[in-house]
């Protein structure tokens, strides 16, 4: 009989990832941004999605890696003429997914509880993949190159890849900042086709929204304030 496999650095990686998910919701929800801030921000993916030709989204299937809540899949078919028999999202904590599956009995929209280092999709499965503040969450060299390398494999030729992400949190060692650099290492082979740097700091929003829920919009345009980049890459056919 053979030996137990002992859990790799990958797993204990993973196995921070999660500890840290659990502190941060026993700590309590932070307040959000606001819906201004989250409607300018679905504002920048039209224009991008349109700017790259892919609306409506149509039969094109769709990956969200480190999905959440749902939120942004559920978007890409109300909004964007996304199939939800084709939108798949697969997030480790799973804890997320039966208040989805309450909220949204009818969907069909497939929920995957895996870590996107162990999803087994065949390869070149998906038209468009998408990332949303995972890769910030993981601090962890080896791991986050080796999610890279999973999005890549899944990513048909002639796909798009969509990341949105903070290149600078100083407020949070638990993360690393995803800059237009790393992003080139760990896609070296992508052809870039878009990337803005959007979105005022949330901090910085959540104290603006106390006078007015617009303001942060309004300072979005000047750049100054803006930690994150919304990039589109697409792999070479």
């Amino acid at each position: 009989m053979s030996a137990p496999q002992q859990p790799s650095e990958l797993d204990h990686a993973t196995d921070e990832i999660r500890a840290e998910y659990t502190r941060r919701r026993q700590g309590g929800a932070k307040p959000s941004p606001g819906t201004s801030m989250f409607d300018a921000r679905l504002e920048h993916y039209r224009a991008l999605l349109e700017h790259l030709g892919l609306l409506p989204l149509a039969d094109r299937r769709i990956l969200d890696l480190g999905c959440g809540n749902g939120n942004w899949l559920d978007v890409c078919c109300r909004r964007w003429g996304a199939q939800e028999e084709l939108c798949f999202g697969a997030d480790l904590r799973a804890d997320l997914f039966p208040l989805w599956r309450q909220q949204h009995p009818a969907s069909r929209i497939t929920l995957v509880s895996r870590p996107a280092h162990e999803l087994d999709f065949p390869d070149a499965s998906f038209d468009v993949l998408h990332q949303s503040m995972m890769l910030s969450s993981v601090p962890h060299a080896g791991l986050r190159e080796r999610i890279a390398a999973t999005m890549w494999r899944l990513l048909r030729p002639g796909g798009t890849l969509i990341s949105y992400d903070f290149w600078i949190n100083p407020v949070n060692p638990k993360t690393v900042g995803v800059t237009g650099r790393s992003l080139r290492r760990l896609f070296p082979e992508a052809r870039w086709e878009w990337a803005r740097t959007i979105t005022v700091a949330p901090p910085l929003c959540r104290l603006l929204n106390r006078l007015s829920a617009s303001i942060a919009v309004f300072l979005e345009p000047l750049r100054i304030l803006n930690t994150h980049y919304l990039v589109a890459m697409t792999k070479r056919e």
